[in-house]
């Protein structure tokens, strides 16, 4: 099986096929074949019939375009990209809509490579999910999980898409077939946020079927096992206040709510704990004092 020359560029110009079919560019560090060879480039794209089209150095000053077939591609390691970065902010700060409409490209795009290991189409897929779900859009969501199933060679990638997932069965009402799923990827996982998610999601689930204390030791998970995740961190401490008032607790439920505002006051979270925290105070059988929320350290 041998790749397709399209062109060939001397001192830099390049000599295009005709016909050649319009291509989607990324940015890469390394191209690893099946031959054993590592290519170093700055380009690679996406071709038609899923072939990876590289700007590979042949001699001195003489660069080809060449396509290989995903056959004989091993894995692609991409770079960081700012999009999928940009996107992730863009729904911690409660604009989904914005971040559905930044991710699509992105993910189209990733999907031309779809059959190449290392391709990121699944972390593409997996903000997608959560753009979605923040917009309530949840039979697209639940469709995604067939590309996620088959484009994503990281179990801890398809962990992750999951558990956003399972969130969304969880508000079509389905909380203990998300709930049971949540045990497993906190049993399997090995990355942080995916663990600290599922806390939080379980919690959610826990909190609808309205097991208060359960839920209340789900969401507590995070704050004191896992404080550094961020993303994660404002939606367990609203959640556990949620979870203090189903207890009837109001006192520690007003002081997570506090502590939620001064921690991240620019949050989605935080706003709504305001309002929740206006209503308490209104309540003149709430307390008032700053009783302190209880330890969250990392110990």
């Amino acid at each position: 099986m041998n790749p397709q020359i399209i062109g060939i560029a001397f001192a830099g110009l390049v000599a295009m096929a005709s016909g050649a079919a319009a291509q989607s560019t990324f940015n890469s560090s390394k191209i690893q074949l099946r031959d054993g060879t590592t290519l170093e480039t700055d380009t690679v794209k996406g071709a038609r019939d899923g072939y990876v089209s590289v700007n590979r150095e042949l001699a001195p000053g003489v660069v080809a375009q060449i396509d290989y077939n995903p056959k004989m591609v091993e894995k692609i390691e991409f770079p960081e990209n700012p999009r999928l970065k940009r996107a992730m902010q863009l729904i911690d700060l409660g604009r989904p809509a914005e971040a559905l409409a930044l991710i699509n490209p992105v993910l189209a795009d990733r999907q031309k490579l779809a059959a190449v290991r290392g391709n990121d189409a699944a972390a593409s897929a997996v903000i997608k999910v959560k753009a979605l779900a923040g917009l309530k859009r949840e039979q697209e969501a639940r469709q995604i999980i067939d590309q996620l199933t088959k484009n994503a060679d990281d179990p801890e990638v398809i962990r992750a898409a999951l558990v956003e997932i399972m969130a969304v069965w969880a508000r079509s009402g389905e909380y203990q077939k998300a709930d049971n799923y949540y045990d497993k990827a906190i049993a399997e996982s090995t990355n942080p946020q995916t663990i600290a998610t599922a806390w939080c999601r379980k919690g959610d689930a826990l909190l609808a079927l309205e097991q208060y204390d359960a839920a209340l030791l789900a969401y507590l998970r995070v704050p004191t096992l896992y404080s550094d995740q961020e993303t994660v961190l404002p939606a367990s401490l609203l959640g556990a206040a949620e979870a203090y008032l189903g207890l009837e607790d109001k006192t520690h439920a007003v002081a997570v709510l506090k502590k939620l505002i001064r921690g991240n006051p620019a949050s989605p979270e935080a706003a709504k704990a305001k309002i929740e925290l206006a209503k308490l105070n209104s309540d003149s059988t709430s307390p008032t004092n700053d009783t302190e929320y209880p330890p969250t350290t990392n110990e």
